[in-house]
């Protein structure tokens, strides 16, 4: 009964409301306006047509503003977003928007410097906004996974080591940067050293003092040949 009465609101969508919101469905928990347009609209569509869509599926209860006064969140009920995945399966457009949606928490996390967040200031800020996105983090990492995308899995994996020690995720961070590292072959070093040092850090303060001090005196020999200050001084 509750699918037939989420259809029947899908079909009186407009065939580009129904393209938005099967693609919205690929989110995990709430997402930001930024991430919706960059998933879910065409890169020459007009900013304000992807807003008008995206309003109409707000207007319809299909989408939910999150209450706060930060940057703007929304977020589907999860019975609505079972419902638009099977449609966007049923369009066979899963696999460009989970490789997308992927891309995108990556590119977005990279500038951010969250390595190095904890020295700088407003860092529990960024690390709120991280939590936020956890979800997200968590299901890009999962489709790197899946597609075999090593590189982008300890990419990411390895930029967020601060996040996943203090807000008291180290099992999880571990997991995905030894997942990455053991099948590492054919990956650049330069992010081979990064994965090193992030899961020396994190199996540091899980008391496996051996493993974390091998770990980063690999990294260390990479950066060194490198010339990379920041991260020698960091190793």
């Amino acid at each position: 009964t509750m699918e037939a009465t989420i259809a029947w609101s899908y079909d009186l969508l407009a065939p580009e409301q129904q393209e938005l919101l099967r693609a919205l469905a690929v989110f995990s928990g709430s997402f930001t306006l930024d991430a919706a347009q960059a998933l879910a609209a065409p890169d020459d569509a007009p900013f304000f047509a992807f807003l008008r869509r995206l309003d109409a599926l707000v207007t319809q209860s299909l989408v939910q503003r999150l209450p706060g006064d930060g940057e703007p969140r929304f977020r589907m009920l999860e019975t609505i977003r079972a419902f638009a995945l099977k449609q966007l399966r049923a369009a066979g457009e899963e696999a460009t928007l989970r490789t997308r949606h992927a891309q995108w928490f990556h590119c977005a996390t990279l500038p951010q410097e969250v390595w190095v967040a904890i020295f700088l200031p407003e860092s529990s800020t960024r690390f709120d906004r991280l939590a936020e996105d956890h979800a997200n983090l968590h299901s890009a990492l999962a489709g790197m996974q899946l597609r075999g995308d090593v590189t982008g899995l300890l990419s990411l994996s390895a930029e967020l080591v601060s996040y996943w020690y203090l807000r008291g995720h180290l099992r999880e961070g571990r997991e995905w940067l030894e997942w990455g590292l053991a099948r590492a072959e054919g990956v650049s070093p330069r992010i081979i050293a990064h994965a090193q040092a992030a899961l020396s850090h994190l199996t540091r303060h899980q008391h496996d003092p051996q493993r974390a001090l091998d770990l980063c005196e690999a990294s260390l020999r990479h950066y060194r040949a490198a010339g990379d200050h920041a991260r020698i001084a960091r190793a």
